[in-house]
C-alpha cells in the first residue's frame, strides 16, 4: 500500500487536483473503498476545500488501513465479546 499526493497532471472535469490523496494498492491501482471516500468526501462542494485538509484526511486513511494490514484485521467486521472491531482496535491517540 502506498499513499502519494496527485500533482498537477490529475485533471477530472477540467480541474486540477494538485495535492489529492491517493491511496494505492500494492499493483498501483486505487485501494477501494478508501479511495471512493475520498473522492466522494473533498470532491462534493463545501465540504473540505483546503489541501492541506485533503493531506489530513488521506493520512488518517491510510494510517487505519496501514494498521489493519499489518495486523491481519478484517476492516469490515464488526467487534464482539472480548474482541474488539479493528475501527475499536486502532487508537489513534497513541
Amino acid at each position: 500500500m502506498r499513499y502519494v499526493l496527485a500533482n498537477e497532471k490529475l485533471v477530472v472535469a477540467g480541474r486540477i487536483w494538485k495535492g489529492f490523496p491517493l491511496l494505492l494498492n500494492t499493483r498501483g491501482n486505487p485501494m477501494e473503498p478508501a479511495q471512493s471516500f475520498l473522492w466522494d468526501l473533498i470532491s462534493s462542494n463545501g465540504r473540505v476545500s483546503s489541501p492541506k485538509s485533503w493531506d489530513s484526511y488521506g493520512r488518517a486513511l491510510y494510517d487505519f488501513f496501514a494498521f489493519v494490514f499489518a495486523n491481519g484485521l478484517e476492516w469490515q467486521q464488526p467487534g464482539s465479546a472480548g474482541v474488539p472491531s479493528a475501527l475499536e482496535a486502532h487508537d489513534v491517540s497513541e
